[in-house]
């Protein structure tokens, strides 16, 4: 039997250009609403400029942007990005999961904005 896959789609808070970026935290739930056990499972995710095939601007994975919180719990966070520096912009992204048995699915998807800050400071 198939598995069935779900995808949620998750746009993400502007963010403002030059400043510190907040953590992201995505919870993954079985069907019957139980936390899903990702122990032992790679994620990876990546910020592309404009549309889904546009230009790389944040690729990130377990140990270089990305923490499970709870593997147990399927708690993913992406980390703070110290300053955004990128350029004002829709981003796409996606979550992608590596299985212990080397299936990869995605389960999130959705979009961000960077958006210019008004305030300079010198």
């Amino acid at each position: 039997m198939k598995e069935n896959q779900v995808i949620s789609i998750s746009d993400l808070l502007d963010r403002k250009l030059g400043n510190t970026s907040r953590p992201v935290l995505f919870e993954f739930f079985n069907e019957d609403g139980s936390e899903k056990d990702m122990t032992g499972v790679l994620a990876f995710v990546q910020f592309r400029a404009g549309s889904t095939s546009g230009f790389i601007r944040g690729d990130f994975s377990i140990g270089t942007g990305l923490t499970w919180v709870s593997e147990s719990l399927g708690q993913l966070r992406v980390d703070q990005i110290l300053i955004l520096d990128w350029p004002v912009d829709t981003y796409y992204y996606d979550v992608r999961l590596k299985f212990t048995d080397g299936s990869i699915k995605t389960y999130v998807r959705g979009t961000m904005n960077v958006i210019p800050i008004i305030t300079k400071t010198s």
